[in-house]
């Protein structure tokens, strides 16, 4: 009897354990429940908040970018040590009309100051009250060639890190005879633009750019379903283009007509004619 006693007990101790372990699962359960509830209220307060922040950032980049659009920066101009802003406008002003080849009166300027800290020849910040002004002398910085001083638009910090990251594939572009420009953030390679991450992709050595007669076809336009309004606008933008004729050389590589070595044609000469020559 006893040994089937302790047998009972022992039985019911598991049945117990079991019961109490089935229920601390289910309580674990609902903690882990709740814990993944909060998650993912955290997780999309941080969606919302990143959202936000990603806004703002947008909202700054668009501010920063308007308020620098009508400014030119000008670099290595002499700077006085005493000189104030007065003297600095009648400077400027000069400088617009001698070397830059400009007349601009100083009620189409904003301000001018020197910017960064008080070290050598500071840079001078030029803002113009119309950006047309501004791009108009932009223009004409090519009459800085030959010196050292340096014309440019005011772009913001980012644009400024992708433009010097994009300076040494401008400069392998120009050594191979490319037509290369930089535009704000990209690279003008032969009427083509690149970002930075493609350039980063792979090197621009390796692309093969369109030739001439690609590109004009590449203009080219199904016209057929198109509208009269939009022929003509398309028409006074330049984007239909008529094919260029190619003229290819004969396989006999006879000269073209025209040519002071053009091959004589051979002549038939008919029976009659031959009867009365004789």
């Amino acid at each position: 009897m006893s040994e089937s006693f302790n047998l009972q007990d022992i039985f019911d101790s598991i049945k117990q354990l079991q019961s109490e372990f089935c229920n601390g699962n289910e309580v674990l359960s609902d903690k882990i429940k709740s814990l993944d509830v909060s998650i993912n209220k955290v997780l999309a307060q941080l969606t919302d908040q990143s959202n936000k922040v990603s806004n703002l950032e947008k909202m700054h980049r668009i501010y920063e970018n308007n308020y620098k659009r009508n400014n030119l920066i000008l670099f290595n101009f002499p700077e006085n040590p005493k000189e104030n802003i007065w003297d600095l406008e009648k400077e400027i002003e000069l400088f617009l009309k001698n070397v830059i080849k400009t007349t601009v009166n100083l009620n189409e300027i904003d301000f001018i100051r020197r910017i960064g800290v008080k070290k050598g020849n500071r840079p001078i910040l030029i803002r113009f009250i119309a950006y047309r002004r501004k791009i108009e002398v932009l223009r004409l910085a090519k009459n800085l060639k030959g010196s050292n001083l340096a014309l440019s638009e005011d772009f913001p910090e980012e644009i400024r890190k992708i433009r010097k990251a994009l300076y040494p594939y401008w400069k392998a572009a120009r050594e191979e005879n490319k037509r290369a420009y930089m535009r704000y953030d990209k690279l003008l390679v032969d009427n083509k633009f690149w970002s930075l991450e493609e350039l980063q992709r792979g090197s621009i050595t390796n692309v093969n750019y369109a030739s001439e007669s690609e590109k004009d076809d590449s203009s080219l336009t199904e016209t057929e379903n198109l509208s009269d309004g939009t022929l003509r606008r398309w028409l006074q933008e330049g984007k239909l283009m008529k094919k260029k004729k190619i003229n290819k050389r004969k396989a006999d590589g006879s000269p073209g007509k025209g040519s002071p070595f053009r091959r004589p044609r051979s002549r038939q000469i008919s029976p009659k004619q031959v009867e009365e020559s004789k």
